[in-house]
């Protein structure tokens, strides 16, 4: 992965002559340990590229089960459900944020929706979004 990834940023910076960052967004902690790097490229003993993704993980976002505090930052709490999304708390979670939704405009439920739909994978928790949107707790 550092190979590609540093590839992909540099190919953006150098493309488009805009900052560009890598953000990972991990479910399990040990993988999050894992991508949060740095990863050194260049042959031994020298480092022509080091590479620092940012990392969000199950450490260091909160989970959110509060439909108020979902609904004042639907990032954060989508973030909240897309690391936590193997926890206990799932189901809470995506219950506050399906909640929260009811108070945002149809274009953020479609971002939000779709973001969580292919970032929850092959999850129970996806099974209890999909419920969740089928209803219209939204």
């Amino acid at each position: 992965k550092a190979v590609s990834w540093s590839y992909y940023l540099s190919f953006l910076k150098a493309k488009y002559e805009c900052p560009a960052l890598l953000l990972v967004v991990c479910q399990d902690r040990a993988t999050a340990g894992w991508a949060a790097g740095p990863f050194r490229l260049g042959p031994a003993g020298w480092t022509v590229l080091s590479l620092h993704p940012l990392v969000l993980g199950p450490e260091n976002v909160p989970v959110i089960t509060d439909p108020e505090v979902a609904a004042r930052d639907l990032t954060l709490a989508t973030f909240s459900a897309l690391t936590h999304g193997r926890d206990r708390n799932a189901p809470a979670i995506l219950e506050a944020l399906a909640c929260a939704l009811g108070t945002a405009d149809s274009g953020s439920v479609a971002y939000y929706s779709e973001l969580l739909e292919i970032g929850l994978g092959d999850t129970p928790a996806r099974d209890t979004w999909r419920k969740l949107m089928s209803v219209g707790t939204y």
